[in-house]
């Protein structure tokens, strides 16, 4: 039943867009460190905090290069938790830059538009 619930998380943290994941590195059926590596491939924007009772120096080490964000060995106090919860959604609320618009140009930034064609990008298209 174990196994069943931790890919269903899986599925969760691919269609959700979260502001932080807190994964434990010792899920049932599946190594954390395997679970954190998807999303961090894959651009995922959700940061991970990382809660293990594998504290020792080399395991936060390896646990930060798995990709995680941040790293919380077992046992830890709910307010060290709650505190980096809450700095890593912080961080992972990055305002998108203002949208510039006059008459018929529109700056974002990234792009150029006018008369819905874009001007200058990383893409040369045609209306968006």
């Amino acid at each position: 039943m174990q196994h069943k619930v931790t890919l269903k998380a899986l599925a969760h943290i691919a269609a959700t867009a979260y502001d932080v994941v807190v994964l434990d590195r010792d899920l049932p059926g599946v190594h954390g460190g395997d679970v954190c590596r998807t999303p961090v491939a894959e651009g995922c924007g959700s940061r991970v905090l990382m809660l293990t009772a594998a504290g020792a120096v080399d395991d936060r080490v390896e646990g930060l290069g798995m990709g995680a964000d941040d790293y919380l060995a077992k046992p830890f106090a709910v307010a060290e938790l709650v505190a980096r919860v809450r700095a890593l959604s912080r961080r992972s609320r990055l305002g998108l830059p203002p949208t510039l618009v006059h008459d018929d140009i529109e700056l974002d930034l990234a792009r150029v538009h006018k008369d819905n064609l874009d001007v200058y990008g990383p893409t040369r298209s045609g209306p968006r």
